[in-house]
């Protein structure tokens, strides 16, 4: 994770996305300590034993503590 932060800002980068599931906590730790933070929530419904999905992104607001959640 730090390798790609660390990439991006060479390449001009000024955002990077990551997904991280909310169960995977080792992953979310490690994306903190190279400086990633929450700004989005993705929610997956599932219908008809898998064969359907639904996806949303729910953006956080700037005071939302989530953003700042410690993992």
């Amino acid at each position: 994770m730090a390798l790609i932060a660390e990439r991006a800002t060479d390449i001009g980068a000024r955002h990077v996305l990551t997904f991280v599931g909310d169960i995977n906590i080792a992953s979310l730790k490690g994306c903190q300590r190279a400086g990633f933070n929450p700004r989005m929530l993705h929610h997956r419904t599932v219908l008809g034993f898998g064969m359907i999905t639904q996806d949303r992104f729910e953006t956080l607001p700037e005071g939302d503590p989530r953003r700042t959640a410690k993992f």
